[in-house]
């Protein structure tokens, strides 16, 4: 929950345990072990897409199954706030057309595969189902972005990696405000 809050610093949305400790009775559900609810699939840290979690009542919404006591404090911050991103309703940054287009298909897909055993079909759902820009309520193209994953050269056009986020940054904080207002008290 520490590392979820880190959006609270920006915005209204706060995340916290219910008092009565029953998590399927939370709008955001968080599991460590997507298998028991056949979600394993989903691959070992995903999250439903902000109000998109009340179409799977009674389920987790939340995934972070993929840590161990060897994960770097570091790298646990990012993916716990990257998924909280999606809880909220983010979008992979990626996904913008603007900035998809500097992916390259065949050497995403190959890194993909090799480095996370996912299939070219995740992949294109996962980093190449690009959405139009102007669809989008959210800021200037940002790879910088908590919500940007990290590509190597191998996986772009001109070779040049994108870093991708790392923490919750000043357009990531932006968005949430603006989207989550913190609103003066009455």
């Amino acid at each position: 929950v520490k590392y979820m809050n880190e959006w609270s610093k920006h915005c209204s949305a706060k995340f916290f345990i219910l008092p009565d400790g029953n998590p399927m009775n939370a709008t955001i559900r968080v599991t460590l072990d997507a298998k028991p609810w056949g979600l394993d699939n989903l691959g070992p840290y995903w999250s439903r897409i902000g109000i998109a979690a009340n179409d799977y009542p009674g389920e987790p919404t939340l995934c972070l199954q993929g840590f161990s006591l060897e994960t770097p404090d570091s790298e646990y911050m990012r993916l716990v706030c990257h998924e909280a991103g999606h809880a909220l309703g983010f979008l992979h940054e990626h996904l913008r057309a603007s900035m998809n287009v500097r992916l390259d298909h065949d050497g995403t897909v190959k890194y993909y595969e090799k480095t996370y055993r996912w299939n070219r079909a995740m992949v294109d759902e996962q980093i190449f189902a690009a959405l139009p820009d102007e669809a989008l309520i959210a800021n200037e193209p940002d790879d910088q972005s908590i919500m940007c994953y990290p590509f190597p050269g191998e996986c772009t056009k001109d070779g040049v990696p994108v870093l991708g986020g790392v923490v919750i940054n000043e357009n990531d904080a932006d968005l949430a405000a603006a989207i989550y207002p913190i609103l003066p008290p009455p």
